[in-house]
Formats: structure tokens, C-alpha cells, sequence
């Protein structure tokens, strides 16, 4: 089924005069693909361990590996954006519509691992892993941000069947979302880390959706699980959390500035 709704999901997003760009015999570098691409582009990419800082650029395309047809999770493992310490591995910050995608990715050794930033993205079924976000910026993972004000539209980011862990960071080690809005669904979110709060997830006026995932972490310290904030309005429905601090004043769910999280089941 997931494989039918990835192919559907890249089929949607082509139009007549799009086309398919393959990495590396079309191009040796992901990015290179990036920047022939033109919207509603695919750039397919075959295994290997590409050593790269990936920036979309306000291209509306799908990246994705072999994934969305052979649904083998090996094909995640053996498909790598290598940041190297250097920048973020991804970035999608330039505006991208709904159409926008990331597929089927390990994605590792990033200062953050994806940044999403005032812009639409879909980031399905990749792996976030061994990310570190500098200095007092949040979300180690996955940084998700947008500006504006209370009560406007903001875009919308999905991350759905995922798994983020041994991430780093000032604050929202794993995930971090402020002033955007979106679904994080079936991902594995656990032993993500940070100095401050929200060693997991950290909402910040959001009113996005969390869904049927597992969040778990072993990090002992006087930080929480999950934080919301600045009038944050996140539902959490139908998942499992768990925190095995033994030390400190640990809450698995900390509440302030005017948030009011619903949490179901």
C-alpha cells in the first residue's frame, strides 16, 4: 500500500512537460540534478552515499530514491545524504509548493538534518539521524519554521513514516516546529537530545497534528519530552510516549505561554 500511495504521490505531481532526472547518469550529484530540474520535476536517485548540502532552490519537485518502487527499507539504509558537518544536509526554504518532496533518504552528519523553512515540503520515509543543530537554534532532526503572525495561514510541512533519533540541540532535538503548520504521522521520533526543552518535539505556535507515533527517550537531565509554546494549539492523537529519565524534575509534557495542547489517548 505505502508503495502504491508513493508512486500516486510522484504521478500526481508530474505534468505533461515534466520529466524524470536520474542520479548519477543523468547528472553525478543530487545537486546538479536539483538545478536542471524545473517544477514538477523528479529527481530519482540510485544508492550510494552522496556527500552533499542539498538545497531545493524554490524548485516544487519530488527528490526521491528507489523507494517509491521497491518499498525495501534497505533502499532508505543504502541511500545516504551525507552533510559533513558542514550545513544543513537539506534544505527546502525558498518558498516550494505542496507538491514539494523528500523520499526515501538516510540522512545523516547534517548541522540539522532538514531544514524547512517559509515553505510547503512532504518528508516520507526517511531516516534523520546523527544531526547537530548549532549554537540556540532548535530542531537537530528536522527544523521546521515560518514566520508571520497569530491566526494567518501558514504553510504546511507532513512528515509522515519517518524515523528521527540521536539528533542534537539547544531545544526540540528531534523535531522543532514554529509558526507552520502540518501532520507528523507513524514516525518513530526516540534517544533525540538537548540542552534546554523539548528534547524530542518542540511546538512553537503551531497548531500541527501528531499522530500514531512512538516517542521515547533515555536522556536523564531536567528537560521534557515534548514542549509546547507560544500559544501553541497541538494535537497529539494516539500515541505512545515515554520518557526513563530517573533524575531531575523531567516532565514528559511542559505547557507554557499561553499553549493549550489536546491530547488524545
Amino acid at each position: 500500500m505505502k508503495r502504491i500511495l508513493l508512486l500516486s504521490f510522484v504521478l500526481l505531481s508530474l505534468n505533461l512537460s515534466s520529466q524524470i532526472i536520474n542520479i548519477p547518469a543523468d547528472y553525478p550529484t543530487i545537486q546538479e540534478g536539483i538545478d536542471a530540474s524545473n517544477d514538477g520535476d523528479t529527481v530519482l536517485v540510485q544508492p550510494g552515499t552522496y556527500e552533499e548540502n542539498i538545497i531545493y532552490n524554490g524548485k516544487s519537485i519530488v527528490l526521491t530514491s528507489n523507494f517509491i518502487f521497491d518499498n525495501d527499507t534497505n533502499t532508505i539504509n543504502q541511500t545516504i545524504i551525507d552533510g559533513q558537518w558542514w550545513d544543513e544536509a537539506v534544505q527546502i526554504i525558498n518558498n516550494e509548493d505542496s507538491t514539494t518532496a523528500l523520499i526515501g533518504f538516510s540522512i545523516t552528519n547534517g548541522v540539522r538534518g532538514v531544514l524547512i523553512s517559509s515553505a510547503n515540503a512532504n518528508i516520507l520515509n526517511c531516516k534523520v539521524y546523527n544531526n547537530i543543530a548549532p549554537g540556540d537554534t532548535g530542531g537537530g532532526g528536522i527544523a521546521i519554521n515560518g514566520y508571520g503572525e497569530p491566526g494567518l495561514d501558514y504553510n504546511t510541512v507532513n512528515v509522515k513514516n519517518c524515523d528521527i533519533y540521536n539528533n542534537d540541540c539547544r531545544h526540540g532535538g528531534g523535531i522543532s516546529i514554529a509558526n507552520n503548520h502540518g501532520v507528523i504521522e507513524n514516525c518513530n521520533i526516540y534517544n533525540n537530545t538537548c540542552w534546554e526543552n523539548g528534547n524530542q518535539i518542540q511546538f512553537w505556535n503551531t497548531e500541527t497534528v501528531v499522530k500514531n507515533c512512538y516517542i521515547s527517550e533515555v536522556q536523564e537531565g531536567w528537560y521534557n519530552v515534548i514542549e509546547f509554546r507560544g500559544g501553541s494549539k497541538a494535537m497529539l492523537i494516539n500515541n505512545i510516549v515515554i520518557s526513563n529519565n530517573k533524575e531531575g524534575t523531567d516532565a514528559i509534557f511542559y505547557s507554557w505561554e499561553a499553549s493549550s495542547p489536546v491530547l488524545i489517548n
